[in-house]
């Protein structure tokens, strides 16, 4: 079981100078999102970059966020979306290579792993 699929408390107690100090983590809530990938380029206008993935079966899911870069492991802010099991980007410029990842997210606001990454040369 890897470690975005696991919901993970903990307490880190340490003293230092006769201070006590401890950390809580609460973990992540999340499992990270599964089968992310580009739509078949036959069904999916050359403008657009169309994603789909495995739906997370969470009952507390709130939903999923697209992240979208053009260097590998490298996005800007999120693009929030509701619980839907695709998605199509557009405004993406021609010749321009995307890298996209997806995250789940919860009700309480934490947020899985990245998922895979996948890309794609605008025509």
């Amino acid at each position: 079981m890897s470690r975005s699929e696991l919901k993970t408390k903990f307490i880190l107690t340490f003293s230092i100078f006769g201070l006590t100090i401890a950390f809580i983590n609460a973990g992540c809530a999340r499992k990270t999102v599964k089968d992310f990938q580009l739509s078949d380029s036959n069904n999916c206008p050359t403008d657009l970059a169309c994603l789909s993935w495995e739906a997370n079966s969470e009952s507390d899911l709130a939903g999923y966020k697209i992240y979208v870069g053009t260097a590998p492991g490298t996005y800007g802010g999120p693009i929030t979306i509701g619980m839907v099991p695709a998605y199509d980007v557009s405004g993406l410029v021609p010749g321009v290579l995307y890298y996209f990842v997806i995250t789940a997210y919860d009700v309480a606001g934490n947020e899985s792993l990245y998922s895979n990454e996948v890309s794609k040369l605008m025509p």
